[in-house]
């Protein structure tokens, strides 16, 4: 059994027994009138129950509206006390996936600290680890795209169960696949009798039953929309046969083609949308808005704020909760939504017919209504924590209804806005690779309202800089930097903060180039502009002038080092407190320029403040932590406490370890600096381990990872190199 990470973990009151379930977050009640699928689900269990680890991981796939969401469901009704922890995660957004992957952490003790910018990826590690060592999960990726998307939160060992549901067949990779197709006829038939209540052959012939479920090619979601039908307008089954059958010509002249669902259920779902439209319209204004979020629950203060983007009467529906709660029963009689007394939520695939029947104008008007509510309440701060837990539980809505106005052509200033909002989230929560698609939609967006060469372009691109050097991808960060600048220095004059903050970014760029020396000219201009604007003491000045202080680190100037992070320290100490995360990063700085000057007491007193912040703040296991860990054991080196130090790099290596997983590129890189490190105190065994590990993780990681193309052009850029504004090379200007 695998070492579970002690990732800052919360005791539990009192010993849970196993098998009892305790951690569930299923999003739906168990359907009443499941039927049929006792094969399947028995399938499911039988290879759950193999000891082969191979068939701990399946996944059902078929066309929308085939029931693989109510299998899934099924299943873990049935067998809830199998398990100890059911987690649902809809699996179709990448990042909602990493949020409801995280939840599940923080259930199980692990806290992924706000903040800290690699948490859900360190966090998902931590996660992975801790799952194989234990068995008495269910993990359950609903309408998974594809097995790219979710195979680095599948736990290695498959110690326990995974059921994944998809559209997509190609699963061979990662699970074994299983085709679900429509009922049988006989289970068609009980289901319509059941649902409706139309039990007694005298009711409804045994003929006119087995006609319906035929033209609705035995689809559970078209059977299971006929029969709301069936049981709200009190009709039989050949009654709604022939409203089916009379409309059905309309229906394909009307309908635009389209792969997500057939026509039977398009059909079901067109009688429905328009006894609805008769007899409730304010249930189905209601259903058209809310089809322009994402499938997840939309909570009902979400729909409260709305109101403002509404007009009446749906803005005095959702503005009542009274009125909201007989829209929604007029939609629940139909099973057109799912509603409680927290939220209300739509199938993505009633969604998606909803949307396809209304016109060009009708999609722009509600998608424009959807997006500027997301907006209004998508306000992120990354120094403020409490914006951290409000736009994670939005974040589904906000990409689903950014997506849905830039495909109707809705509000496209207002919808970059909100893309970039977007992108900035998803980058301090290390999601890099969909911050940059969410920056570059919204660059695209803003260019087509304002040309290439306004400024407010140039706070995205400054964006896109900042995501593209995280991923490693310098020389086109250095491009957007140079474009945020030139927009900046056009439109305020070369010595204004805006300015100043991009050549900030520019500068941390040129640094991990290893240009020290330039960085070092363009930190010091920045700082003079930042001085001039905001004053000697603004928490502003604090940030550069420790970047500065790290840049003369690098170049070998540590006395000069010193006394910039000292006035940082000062600066931080004011603004935010002894006891902040931002004052720690720079008692650690400030430790590391003593130790370059062979200053070891000192630096040990500066982390030992340290070191007791950050593990209140951020955690005992997090890269910052291990940062401090290993500076200390560098101090203690020094000081010819080689045993000291021997035992925080120990701690540290193990530290960075449980953060980034055994076998990954960055683990190698950091496995080098520790063998250099067990080096320098003696410990020449634990430094020949750690360079071995670290090459045979190269060699796995050129395996797994042929040679990668070199990367695209930066698209849609404003300013090339040449065209960068003139900052001068040092001093104030």
């Amino acid at each position: 059994m695998a070492d579970i990470p002690d990732l800052d973990r919360e005791p539990e009151a009192e010993p849970r027994p196993y098998n009892a379930l305790t951690h569930w977050n299923l999003p739906y009640n168990r359907n009443a009138h499941f039927v049929g699928r006792d094969k399947q689900i028995a399938d499911l269990r039988r290879h759950f129950a193999s000891p082969r680890p191979a068939s701990h991981v399946q996944a059902v796939y078929g066309l929308g509206g085939v029931g693989k969401t109510q299998i899934a469901l099924e299943y873990a009704y049935r067998y809830r006390d199998k398990y100890s922890v059911v987690w649902w995660i809809n699996a179709d957004e990448p990042a909602s996936l990493a949020l409801a992957y995280a939840k599940l952490a923080e259930r199980l003790g692990l806290r992924a600290r706000e903040g800290n910018t690699a948490s859900l990826d360190e966090t998902r590690h931590a996660l992975r680890r801790l799952l194989d060592g234990r068995n008495d999960w269910l993990l359950i990726f609903d309408n998974a795209d594809s097995p790219e998307a979710i195979r680095n939160y599948l736990p290695i060992e498959r110690t326990g169960h995974v059921l994944i549901t998809s559209r997509n067949p190609n699963w061979q990779a990662i699970a074994q696949p299983t085709p679900l197709r429509g009922f049988e006829r006989a289970d068609s038939i009980t289901f319509l009798r059941r649902r409706t209540g139309h039990m007694s052959p005298a009711q409804d012939a045994e003929a006119d039953a087995n006609q319906l479920a035929q033209a609705l090619g035995d689809l559970p979601l078209a059977l299971e929309q006929a029969a709301a039908n069936i049981e709200h307008a009190g009709i039989s089954f050949s009654a709604y046969l022939r409203r089916f059958e009379t409309h059905w010509g309309e229906l394909l002249r009307m309908r635009r083609p389209s792969w997500e669902y057939p026509d039977s259920v398009a059909m079901t779902w067109e009688l429905s949308f328009r006894q609805v439209e008769e007899t409730s319209p304010h249930a189905a204004q209601l259903l058209y808005f809310c089809s322009f979020f994402g499938p997840e629950p939309i909570d009902r203060s979400l729909l409260a704020a709305a109101s403002a983007h509404l007009l009446d009467p749906l803005a005095a529906v959702v503005s009542e909760p009274t009125l909201l709660d007989a829209s929604a029963a007029d939609l629940r009689q139909y099973s057109l939504i799912e509603a409680n007394e927290r939220a209300v939520t739509v199938h993505r695939l009633v969604a998606a017919l909803t949307r396809d029947r209304l016109s060009e104008e009708d999609r722009r008007a509600w998608a424009a209504a959807a997006a500027s509510t997301v907006a209004d309440v998508f306000k992120f701060n990354s120094t403020d924590l409490r914006t951290w837990e409000q736009c994670a539980a939005v974040l589904p809505h906000a990409l689903a209804a950014a997506s849905h106005a830039q495909a109707a052509g809705a509000a496209p200033a207002l919808t970059a806005d909100l893309l970039n909002d977007v992108g900035r989230y998803l980058y301090k929560r290390a999601q890099f690779d969909q911050a940059k698609d969410a920056l570059r939609r919204a660059l695209a967006l803003m260019q087509g309202v304002y040309g290439e060469n306004h400024p407010r372009l140039s706070a995205i691109v400054n964006n896109l800089g900042r995501v593209h050097q995280r991923l490693g991808e310098r020389a086109e960060a250095r491009q957007y930097f140079q474009a945020a600048m030139t927009l900046d220095a056009n439109a305020y004059g070369q010595d204004h903060p805006h300015v100043a903050e991009v050549v900030n970014n520019f500068a941390i760029c040129l640094q991990a180039d290893g240009d020290n020396a330039t960085a070092l000219d363009y930190f010091q201009w920045a700082l003079a502009v930042y001085e001039k604007h905001y004053g000697q003491t603004h928490a502003k000045v604090a940030n550069i002038v420790n970047n500065l202080g790290f840049a003369q680190l690098a170049v070998g100037k540590a006395e000069e080092a010193r006394q910039h992070f000292e006035r940082a320290l000062s600066i931080a100490e004011g603004t935010y407190g002894p006891r902040h995360p931002h004052t720690a990063a720079i008692l650690a700085n400030l430790a590391q320029a003593d130790v370059a000057l062979g200053r070891a007491a000192d630096a040990k007193a500066l982390l030992e403040r340290a070191l007791p912040i950050y593990e209140n703040s951020v955690g005992r296991n997090h890269p910052d932590v291990a940062r401090v860990l290993s500076l200390l054991g560098a101090a203690l080196a020094q000081l010819k406490d080689l045993p000291g130090a021997r035992q925080h790099y120990d701690r540290a290596l193990a530290t960075e370890e449980a953060m980034y997983g055994s076998n990954s590129a960055t683990m190698a890189e950091r496995l080098l600096e520790y063998g250099r490190a067990f080096k320098a105190v003696g410990d020449l065994d634990r430094a020949g381990s750690c360079y071995e590990r670290a090459n045979a993780i190269w060699k796995q990681v050129r395996e797994r990872q042929p040679a990668q193309p070199g990367s695209e052009d930066a698209p849609g850029l404003i300013a090339s190199p040449a065209e960068q504004p003139g900052i001068p090379a040092g001093g104030a200007t």
